[in-house]
This record gives structure tokens, C-alpha cells and sequence, in this order.
């Protein structure tokens, strides 16, 4: 059961400094004191920052809570800023946890946000425990006043990232070797309707000779094969050398008959 405004109001030092005018029925509104992120150079601090979309940043209010033994509480996302497009992440603190507010925001919208320490973007709620827990909260991020950045997970989510970062490269790939079949196949069934329809008005006809259908079929297929083998090297980055080998073949055997005829 959440706290309500006049129980919120009671609860000396939990919420340190205390401003009536943040008050809201079930919850308190956070004011922003920097925003943090974390690259290759270490930790930085911010108070402003442009989020494009997809990005994330961490956020530190001015307010430090202490929370008895009874008591825990939830960081949530006020409403225009859900609107906006933000999200919210953020931990459940714990009985015992004494911290500044810490919580990451993403971007979820296609457009550019722009935020500043001006902005009260979450709020807290406190819940009542039923008794009074036995291990209060004694993490690592208990009395945490500046940002640690990722902490002792730092090397994890590295490694994370890449492996999503490899994961879509494979699915890259995959696609891309999709859409290469599908042309190769296309490419494929056209030709060889355009072979047989061809060879069939040229069959029918008494002027065309033997060595007209050759020369017309060898170097149909060997266009065909470079077509099919040139897809392959753009879409799917794959050089298939029988292909473009066997197909240039063909069209030197259809230029030396041609030759030869003449």
C-alpha cells in the first residue's frame, strides 16, 4: 500500500531536502541535479544533455533518501514525460537503503529530447512493510551520493553489448543472404523462360542453323551465370568463382564460334 501526501509528510529525514510544493497525493517529485553517462574516457557528468533516440543516461536527484526498516520505495516516470517518449528504469530501494536517487532514462521516441536540470522527471512512492525486515539493505550502493557509474558490472555489460552488437551483425548477414537467394532465384526462373521461349520461335524457324542456337544459348547462359554470380557479390558479399568463371567461359565460346562463322 502506498504512503498518501499527509503520511509522506510525516516521515522525518526520510526525504532530505523536503519541498511541500513537490508533494503529491501518493508520491514526491525528484529535482534533477546531473545527468551521467559512462564511454570509453570514464565517467561524466552533465547538466544538460540531448538524448537521441534509443539513448540512454543516468539521472541523480538533489534529494538523498533514508528509508527505515519498514519501509521501501519505487522511482516512477511522471506522466508528460512518458508522453514525451522517455522510460523509466530504476530499482526497488530497500528497507535500509540510504542513497541519493539514482535511475536511467531511455529514449524511446524518433525525435530528439532535450533535457536540463530544470526537469522533475520521476517521482518517488513509499510502500509500508508488514513488520520490520530482519537485513536492511547493505549493497554496494548503499550510501551512494555520486554516481558510480556501471560499478562492478562495467566488464559485464561490455561484454553484453557486444555480444548483441555480433548477434546483429548475424542477422545482417542472414539477411542479406535472403535477399541474394531470392534475386539468384528470380533471376534464375526468368532466364531459363526467356531460354526456352527463344529456342522455340528459333527451332521453328528454317533459316536459323545450328551454330545460331549455340551461339545465342552459350552466351545466354554465361550472361546469366555472371548476372547470378555479380548478385551474389553485392547483396550477399560472396564471390561464387565457378559461376562467374563458367559464365565468362561460355560467352568467350559464343564470341569464338560467332568469329569462326563469319
Amino acid at each position: 500500500m502506498f504512503l498518501a501526501d499527509k503520511e509522506i509528510k510525516k516521515l522525518n529525514g526520510v526525504i532530505t531536502p523536503f519541498d511541500d510544493n513537490l508533494l503529491q497525493s501518493i508520491s514526491y517529485d525528484l529535482t534533477t541535479r546531473s545527468f551521467h553517462y559512462v564511454d570509453d574516457d570514464g565517467d561524466h557528468s552533465k547538466e544538460n544533455i540531448e538524448l537521441d533516440p534509443l539513448d540512454s543516461v543516468f539521472v541523480s536527484s538533489n534529494e538523498v533518501v533514508a528509508l527505515p526498516d519498514n519501509l521501501s520505495a519505487i522511482i516512477v516516470l511522471r506522466n508528460r514525460f512518458i508522453r514525451l517518449g522517455l522510460h523509466l528504469d530504476a530499482p526497488v530501494y530497500l528497507p535500509g537503503h540510504k542513497t541519493r536517487i539514482f535511475y536511467r532514462i531511455t529514449n524511446l521516441s524518433q525525435k530528439k529530447i532535450v533535457l536540463d536540470t530544470s526537469n522533475a522527471l520521476a517521482s518517488i512512492m513509499f510502500q509500508k512493510i508488514s513488520g520490520t525486515v530482519a537485513h536492511p539493505y547493505s549493497g554496494e550502493y548503499r550510501d551512494e551520493m555520486n554516481f558510480k557509474g556501471l560499478g562492478i558490472y562495467k566488464d559485464a555489460y561490455k561484454g553484453m553489448l557486444k555480444e548483441a552488437d555480433n548477434k546483429l551483425r548475424k542477422i545482417d548477414n542472414m539477411e542479406n543472404t535472403i535477399y541474394g537467394n531470392v534475386m539468384v532465384m528470380m533471376t534464375i526462373f526468368v532466364a531459363l523462360f526467356s531460354i526456352i521461349n527463344v529456342n522455340i520461335g528459333l527451332a521453328k524457324s528454317e533459316s536459323v542453323k545450328l551454330a545460331k542456337l549455340l551461339i545465342f544459348n552459350l552466351s545466354t547462359i554465361g550472361s546469366i551465370a555472371v548476372l547470378v554470380g555479380s548478385i551474389q557479390l553485392v547483396i550477399a558479399k560472396k564471390i561464387n568463382y565457378i559461376l562467374l568463371v563458367s559464365g565468362a567461359i561460355a560467352i568467350m565460346l559464343g564470341i569464338a564460334i560467332a568469329f569462326c562463322k563469319s
